[in-house]
């Protein structure tokens, strides 16, 4: 089953990493982990015990410079 993901992101708060790859397009884990490891894509921020995730304003900037050709 396949997840839906909102086309807007939330005014604040984190997203986790299967909406983060649905906004960049469908990218591959692996493909977006090596951007990670590169700096292309920022690294993610714990939010919990055994949970990461990424500010919506970081996404947003990431979003922003890929957009803009600046990556």
């Amino acid at each position: 089953m396949k997840t839906e993901f909102p086309a807007t992101l939330p005014e604040i708060g984190f997203i986790r990493l299967p909406h983060f790859l649905y906004l960049l397009g469908g990218l591959s884990k692996s493909t977006f982990w090596d951007g990670v490891k590169t700096g292309r894509f920022p690294r993610p921020v714990k939010i919990a015990d055994r949970a990461s995730g990424w500010p919506v304003a970081v996404v947003r900037k990431t979003l922003a410079e890929i957009e803009a050709g600046q990556q």
